[in-house]
């Protein structure tokens, strides 16, 4: 196994880690009430939305680097 196999597998975790993150963000955004709370939770599902982007970007870039 390459060190890049072993990248895009921690990659791959991560990125179903920030997936999970957001669904619950998601559903504690649907059940809040309080406007500032929501907020808040609306700021993390962007971030965590950033973060999957990221990490595909990182998983494209690894994927591109194991076929040269």
């Amino acid at each position: 196994m390459s060190s890049n196999d072993v990248i895009l597998g921690v990659l791959k975790n991560l990125a179903e880690i920030e997936k999970n993150a957001r669904d619950v963000y998601e559903e504690l955004y649907g059940e809040l009430e309080d406007e500032g709370l929501k907020g808040l939770i609306g700021e993390l599902i962007k971030s965590e939305e950033r973060h999957r982007r990221l990490v595909e970007e990182a998983m494209k870039l690894v994927e591109d680097t194991s076929q040269e």
